[in-house]
């Protein structure tokens, strides 16, 4: 129940076709295989790869409370081996809730993998990385149900926001840049002349219809 268990096999499974159930105060850990059921319960937690990497399933649980250890090191790189993801072969079941959430502890890495900043990280700029992708689909998701905390995130952020995102069978961990001062300009400028558009095309008609 307490302590690390590593698994780092490169073909079957490290811990049979049984369930394996994270429990408070133990870590699951490693690049390898779990053929059968994976569940994070409360106060247990996953560090997939070895700064970075994958870890494989056979299906998943995410219960409030529990917490992914994610990495990464590159910011244009690629999920499985410059970021941290979990693959599963079958499902992701989410039964964390906003009254009882899943830690995200995000963490930026140099490239030699020891904390610092992030690689090609810009943030003026939106970024999307993979998380958790399955075969069989996701059920219970909702962003609310999850708890981000950055503070190993090394790099000046601008503004810019993390959150949760569901696309398809994949959960992702995305990030919002704040749009710059022009582009904010441009986009109230052309509300703008929308709405001075329709404010004519209104009196256009009026003018055609008393006429």
């Amino acid at each position: 129940n307490s302590g690390t268990l590593l698994v780092n096999n490169s073909s079957g499974s490290a811990t049979g076709t049984g369930a394996v159930v994270v429990n408070s105060g133990a870590t699951l850990g490693g690049n390898g295989f779990i053929d059968g059921p994976v569940t994070i319960n409360s106060g247990g937690a996953i560090a997939p790869g070895m700064s970075p990497g994958t870890m494989n399933w056979g299906s998943g649980i995410l219960e409030g409370g529990g917490s992914l250890l994610w990495e990464i090191n590159d910011a244009d790189g690629i999920a499985g081996t410059d970021w941290d993801l979990i693959s599963i072969v079958d499902t992701l079941s989410i039964t964390a809730t906003d009254a009882n959430p899943f830690l995200i502890d995000i963490d930026s890495l140099l490239p030699n993998n020891n904390p610092g900043l992030l690689a090609n990280f810009d943030y003026t700029q939106d970024y999307s990385w993979t998380l958790f992708t399955t075969g069989g689909g996701i059920s219970g998701f909702s962003a609310d149900a999850f708890m981000l905390d950055y503070s190993g995130f090394f790099n000046n952020l601008g503004g810019g926001s993390f959150f949760i995102n569901q696309t398809g069978n994949s959960v992702s961990l995305d990030f919002n840049a704040v749009p710059e001062p022009s582009t904010i300009l441009l986009l109230g400028i052309g509300l703008a002349g929308l709405a001075g558009a329709e404010v004519r095309r209104r009196r256009k008609k009026r003018a055609v219809d008393t006429s």
